[in-house]
Order: structure tokens, then C-alpha cells, then sequence
């Protein structure tokens, strides 16, 4: 990614994501705390295109998990995704601890 978009823009793409991380961190803390299974699938959407685009693969599929298990037609089975949003959440902290250093690789 640094070849292509240059360290400046790197670096400003993570500042960016670490800002929209953790403000979705909290709306999915918020969602989950009322069962808003619709709010959860779209934040869990928004962070696996956020994580995704930087590379953040493990983000990636932990989100897309959670957006796919909300999204299940209402009448069918729901299964209890709990596990599925614990694996997001510490895969959100993980992004959140990891941007810093990457940040810092990006400084000449």
C-alpha cells in the first residue's frame, strides 16, 4: 500500500481508520446493548470495508461474521452470535493497538 499510495497518505488513511474505529466501536457497544441486530449488521459492514481496504484481514472476516449472522432472514435461525461479536471486539482492539506501529513504520 505504500508504494502505490506514498507514506504521507498511508499515514493519514490509518489516522482516519483509528478515528472511525473507535467511534464504531462504541455505536456497536451501543447497538448491542439494545439488541438493534439491524445497526449491528451495518456497523459491522462499515468496519469490514474500513478494515478490509488497509488490510486488516483478521478485522475483515470477524466483521463480515457478525454482518452475516444479523442479516439472516428474521424467520429463520438466530443463532447466538456472542462469540462472533467477542472475536470482533478483541479484533477491533487488536487493529486499534496495531495502527500505532504502523503508523510509525511510515515515518521516514
Amino acid at each position: 500500500q505504500t508504494a502505490v499510495l506514498g507514506p504521507e497518505n498511508v499515514r493519514a488513511y490509518l489516522n482516519k481508520l483509528t478515528t472511525e474505529l473507535t467511534v464504531r466501536k462504541q455505536a456497536l457497544l451501543d447497538a448491542r446493548a439494545i439488541d438493534d441486530r439491524a445497526a449491528i449488521a451495518r456497523l459491522a459492514h462499515a468496519i469490514a470495508s474500513a478494515g478490509g481496504n488497509l488490510g486488516f484481514a483478521g478485522l475483515y472476516r470477524a466483521a463480515r461474521a457478525v454482518e452475516t449472522e444479523m442479516t439472516r432472514e428474521r424467520g429463520g435461525p438466530q443463532a447466538d452470535v456472542s462469540m462472533s461479536l467477542e472475536l470482533l471486539d478483541a479484533s477491533l482492539d487488536d487493529a486499534l493497538a496495531r495502527i500505532p506501529d504502523l503508523i510509525a513504520q511510515q515515518t521516514p
